[in-house]
């Protein structure tokens, strides 16, 4: 979308145009790779370009969802001719696509006057765009109205010109039938007061409308602050999400503006409830895909605003009744606030930057990790590396490259499992290089003791491990926890995890870590469901495996307590905790009888970061706050780890790719209690 801003420099006005040309081969990208069905927009692209999968999904559910509102208008008032206005359409071709469908309705596109002449000139010599018209008139010397026809028009208007806005549109609109306006990120780039005063002029002079609107919320946690200085950076910043930066701050901006009835979801709402299972299935085997919560979180982080006045009003609450909000009950219950604080590292360390790695905490102050997607040398890629973070006898925590001793080399691995023994030694399983390119092999690194060494980075030796029994299926995203039977084996419980088929899995694996043997297993009871990405720990006698995203990818609530008996055989009960959030890629941490879940995704937000303990003697749920210290760098918990370190926690890497945004790599991070 673009649209030019009285009072702004040139400069920033290109850089807002620019945002329709991206998004426009984006939306091609999307087109092209089968998500959606549009044969039109490829005329209006520039070139021709391949984007991820999570800029195809992003660009699917928004234009998914724009296309529902525009067809469900359209549909309800088939008895007479409504019409669409697009306030900042860009190289949009929604149009097209629904004349070309037979659609009864006057389409009014308005723009910055340069980009509506760039459109008009390809319309003109598109014919098969130009065909849709029916005898079109073009006016090459006018800079307002350079295209009018019957179902089609194009109107190059400032809109924050509201006088002159109002002088064009309403040559070729009737204030007096039903209008739908769209706002698809426009009004972002506007101030506050031109933004408003645009949408109240709506409400004013149209007596019935439906305004929809696309845009960004929640500014002020990790991603949001990733998101906002990306449009800074690309000189369009984000100018109304501070000042309606909640679903709840939207609904009271249309309100205000003299819009009857309103309501706001955010897109992981709008798509579980407006895609079809079906649909979703289909939308699933397109592509590999496996950055899930930096698709929940683009998801959580942009809104669909329905408002309705006059004879639209019923409709926009049939709209509404299909997309059920997915506010979580834990919101409620928050009680304490923990302060999340960066750790200054050494000049020249290296960096724990990172994120789908694991970590491990191997003696009081000092810590393993391993692998994860980082930068390498000016390059975002998958990292092999081993790191020893340190406590340094002064109080600072250094870091340095591990050294490990062996014929065998860890490849560059993401989302596997790292687990400390009795012996000191570290057990590596499972992983992935890429989703279809997924490890069921299991390491040992063991400690090589060197008492001349003056520092704690001791060497470590590197050997593959060669298991008795059945080996598991391959997996990553799984979780692995050591504990003892009642009759005191040491055993690996592996639980869950994603296969290389993509799918959802609920196997255990146990490894007698003694014999170092594989046991096939016997579960009594209510057995966990499929799932990955979830949390796991060892309390007492007994694992517990909490959350995680189900064979569906929507994030679970459930938690089992797993028991176990012997080698061969665990027992598993359902524990009843309906107030715990539905959330996963959560780092825990156990201490003092108490299971610390930090951060992590889920598919609501209130634009905070969130902590929740679980007092495990008496199953009581506390939600927390996690503040962030001035001046932090922003921080997205999520594909991070954790380790209880005295009376405090340290969380290390996390992050993700923030959808087109840019990716974002936590540090090394002290979590205290205030």
């Amino acid at each position: 979308a673009t649209v030019r801003m009285a009072g702004v420099s040139q400069r920033s006005t290109k850089a807002v145009r620019g945002t329709n040309d991206s998004s426009t081969l984006s939306k091609c990208s999307m087109i092209k790779h089968g998500y959606f069905l549009d044969n039109y927009l490829k005329y209006f692209a520039a070139k021709d370009v391949r984007r991820a999968p999570l800029i195809h999904r992003g660009y699917y559910i928004r234009t998914k969802a724009i296309d529902w509102v525009i067809q469900s208008f359209l549909h309800c008032f088939n008895d007479v001719i409504p019409q669409v206005v697009s306030l900042g359409a860009g190289y949009d071709s929604s149009c097209f696509r629904l004349l070309f469908n037979g659609a009864r309705s006057r389409f009014v596109e308005i723009d910055y006057s340069q980009t509506v002449k760039n459109k008009c000139t390809i319309i003109k010599s598109s014919p098969e765009l130009y065909k849709l018209l029916h005898d079109p008139t073009f006016d090459s010397n006018s800079d307002t109205l350079p295209l009018i026809s019957n179902w089609y028009s194009l109107l190059g208007v400032d809109l924050c010109d509201i006088n002159l806005l109002e002088k064009n549109l309403l040559t070729i609109a009737n204030p007096a039938v039903p209008t739908l306006f769209l706002s698809e990120c426009v009004m972002t780039y506007m101030s506050v007061n031109d933004s408003q005063r645009l949408i109240k002029w709506t409400s004013d002079k149209f007596d019935n409308a439906l305004f929809v609107t696309y845009e960004q919320i929640h500014p002020m946690d990790g991603f949001g602050l990733v998101m906002q200085e990306h449009f800074r950076s690309i000189g369009s910043p984000l100018k109304a999400i501070n000042s309606f930066p909640t679903l709840y701050h939207q609904e009271q901006r249309y309100l205000q503006a003299g819009y009857k009835v309103v309501a706001a979801r955010d897109m992981n709402s709008v798509y579980r409830s407006v895609v079809d299972t079906t649909e979703q299935r289909r939308i699933e085997e397109l592509e590999l895909f496996d950055e899930f919560p930096e698709w929940h979180l683009k998801c959580a982080h942009y809104a669909l605003v329905l408002s309705g006045r006059g004879n639209c009003c019923p409709l926009q609450q049939q709209l509404l009744a299909k997309i059920p909000s997915l506010l979580g009950v834990c919101s409620s219950l928050q009680e304490k606030k923990f302060k999340l604080s960066p750790v200054a590292m050494g000049s020249g360390d290296t960096s724990v930057s990172r994120y789908g790695h694991c970590s491990v905490m191997v003696d009081d102050d000092t810590v393993l990790v391993v692998g994860g997607y980082g930068s390498d040398h000016g390059k975002h890629s998958r990292l092999s590396s081993c790191l020893d973070l340190c406590r340094t006898s002064e109080g600072q925590w250094r870091t340095g490259l591990s050294n490990t001793v062996g014929d065998v080399s860890i490849p560059a691995l993401m989302h596997h499992s790292l687990t400390k023994i009795s012996t000191g030694s570290v057990i590596i399983f499972g992983g992935r290089q890429s989703p279809k390119n997924v490890s069921n092999n299991c390491y040992r690194m063991d400690p090589v003791l060197n008492e001349s060494l003056q520092t704690k980075q001791s060497p470590w030796r590197l050997q593959v491990v060669k298991t008795n029994g059945l080996l598991p299926q391959g997996r990553y995203k799984h979780t692995a926890v050591c504990t003892w039977t009642t009759d005191g084996v040491e055993v690996l419980v592996v639980f869950g995890g994603r296969s290389d088929e993509g799918r959802a899995l609920d196997s255990c694996g146990m490894l007698d870590v003694g014999t170092l043997t594989w046991k096939e297993i016997t579960i009594d009871g209510q057995a966990p469901t499929a799932r990955f990405h979830h949390s796991s720990f060892a309390w007492k006698d007994s694992v517990f495996i909490v959350g995680g995203l189900g064979s569906d990818f929507t994030p679970l609530n459930s938690l089992y307590k797993l028991t176990v008996q012997t080698t061969t055989r665990l027992i598993s009960e359902k524990l009843e905790l309906p107030n715990f959030p539905s959330q996963y890629s959560s780092a825990v941490v156990c201490h003092d009888d108490t299971a610390y879940f930090i951060g992590g995704v889920r598919c609501y937000s209130d634009g905070t970061t969130g902590l929740v303990t679980l007092h495990l003697p008496s199953m009581t749920l506390r939600q927390c706050n996690i503040e962030l210290a001035p001046n932090a760098q922003p921080v997205i918990l999520a594909n991070h780890t954790a380790h209880s370190w005295r009376e405090n926690i340290i969380v290390l890497g996390g992050g993700g790719n923030c959808f087109s945004f840019g990716t974002h790599y936590n540090n090394l991070y002290l979590l205290e209690r205030t």
